[in-house]
């Protein structure tokens, strides 16, 4: 069985990066960037045998792959969040 750790957003940001869906298990992190069946694939708990399951829908339906990369969340440089947190920061400030 998995166990969850503080690298795993941080994995499923660069994944999705590169633009790649991301299998990944329903658990805190990853279920709030990852939607099942729109930009990647959950697995019960990180099991084996369900990571499997998602990965042979894969061959099952050609087109998943292409669908669930059409919904990937737009990925935002260094510099963008940069400005975007900066922007957040003076808002903070001046309230």
């Amino acid at each position: 069985m998995y166990q969850q750790n503080q690298y795993d957003i941080f994995l499923s940001i660069a994944t999705f990066a590169a633009g790649i869906p991301v299998i990944g298990s329903d658990v805190r992190g990853i279920s709030a960037s990852v939607k099942d069946g729109v930009n990647g694939l959950f697995s019960r708990g990180g099991e084996a045998p369900d990571i499997t399951r998602c990965l042979r829908k894969f061959l099952q339906k050609p087109d998943l792959l292409t669908k669930l990369r059409k919904n990937l969340p737009p990925f935002k440089s260094i510099q963008e969040n940069g400005h975007e947190l900066e922007e957040i920061y003076y808002k903070l400030i001046k309230n």
